[in-house]
């Protein structure tokens, strides 16, 4: 079974406790970090060019931190035998995963639910939320 694990950049202590838990090493775990992309679309072409190196630059550096997060992951599990390979993509969260999930298609997704309250959930959305009714995915959300 291929389990697609879905890493938030803070709180995912608990998902990658409910993996090692409660899934079997026989299966096939893909770790999933969406990082923000540097939003250059309201910029002028003359601010681009002047400062591209800059928006360039930030945006290798979040790429960076995302492949810092989701290394170490990747390795604590193969270090109990799992399968385990982990990937990072620069986007909106949910563009990202509903991009990731036709590609990797998973048995099943795991995430994490970082406990927005009701005004901030209504503003914001939620990620789990969308996976949920946007996925034909068996789906785990660890609170």
């Amino acid at each position: 079974m291929k389990v697609l694990v879905l890493i938030p950049e803070t709180d995912y202590r608990k998902t990658m406790d409910f993996v090692k838990s409660n899934i079997s090493t026989d299966n096939e775990l893909v770790l999933l970090h969406a990082y923000p992309y540097v939003n250059d679309t309201v910029a002028t072409p003359l601010s681009l060019s002047i400062y591209r190196k800059e928006i360039d630059a930030i945006q290798e550096e979040r790429k960076k931190k995302a492949t810092d997060l989701i290394t170490p992951l990747v390795v604590e599990l193969r270090d109990v035998g799992y399968k385990a390979q982990g990937f990072v993509s620069s986007g909106a969260s949910k563009l990202v995963i509903d991009v990731e999930v036709k590609k990797i298609q998973p048995d099943l997704i795991v995430m994490g639910k970082r406990g927005l309250g009701v005004v901030a959930q209504a503003v914001l959305g939620s990620v789990s939320n969308h996976v949920l009714h946007t996925h034909n995915v068996p789906t785990v959300v660890v609170a």
